[in-house]
């Protein structure tokens, strides 16, 4: 069985990087994918990057938004956008490994009763010495076994997962939007950790606050990998893959 990919791809000031993210899906192993871009109001040349993408393969789509309104609502433009039945995640500045779609298609035929898949991340660590980027090497962050209990999963701690770990079938987002839409990470009664409480109060278990009523972060200065990921496995099972297929680039 041939299974569909839409690739969520948000994206601002991107230019420098976004080439070599797009190029990890052309040269995928499998083809059945769509690649939604979200041009976030950048202003350098993330625009004429993608253009020229477009032109030479036409399962690749960008929306441009007249300015800049912040990762998370570009996120839920793209779900919204997202013409296949499965949703992965890229960053501007990531890619995949060559099989990513290849592998995954056959984990989904063999595991037909799971909606939500996660596996490991290789990660490419930078530091900025005298302001010039150095590359320190790799690390892995290992396949995220979750224990079982009911019909979801456990509570877990932040950096576990991250964008391109895990992928999720569009059905699970019930036709609606998954984040809520500011630009403050974390803080007061608009940053990120608030809203997703005031969405779902399920969240309490997962945004904790400091003994000053101050939110915390998720693992990121956004959250919004772990938390969709963890408000995901509330209600369903996602089926660990001991494999690394997504390659993160961890800016200094």
């Amino acid at each position: 069985m041939e299974n569909y990919f839409s690739v969520v791809l948000p994206v601002y000031q991107g230019g420098r990087t976004i080439a070599r993210a797009i190029s990890s899906l052309i040269n995928q192993s499998y083809p059945n994918w769509e690649l939604v871009i979200i041009n976030d109001g950048s202003t350098d040349n993330t625009q004429e990057v993608v253009s020229q993408a477009m032109r030479h393969d036409r399962r690749i789509r960008m929306f441009i938004m007249p300015e800049n309104a912040g990762r998370l609502v570009a996120r839920n433009m793209g779900n919204r956008l997202a013409r296949n039945e499965w949703i992965c995640m890229l960053d501007a500045d990531d890619e995949y490994m060559t099989n990513y779609l290849e592998v995954l298609n056959d984990e989904i035929n063999r595991n037909p009763n799971y909606k939500i898949f996660n596996f490991g991340t290789l990660m490419k660590q930078r530091e900025m010495v005298n302001g010039f980027r150095y590359e320190k090497g790799w690390n892995i962050l290992e396949p995220f076994n979750l224990k079982e209990i009911g019909l979801g999963m456990e509570t877990f701690t932040s950096g576990k997962i991250t964008t391109g770990g895990f992928i999720f079938k569009k059905e699970l987002l019930g036709g609606v939007s998954f984040y809520p839409e500011t630009k403050i990470p974390y803080g007061g009664e608009d940053s990120f950790p608030s809203m997703l409480v005031k969405k779902d109060p399920i969240f309490k278990e997962f945004c904790k606050q400091d003994k000053d009523g101050n939110w915390l972060p998720l693992g990121n200065p956004w959250g919004d990998e772990p938390s969709l990921f963890w408000w995901l496995t509330r209600n369903y099972k996602s089926k660990c893959l001991d494999v690394i297929l997504n390659i993160h680039h961890i800016r200094p």
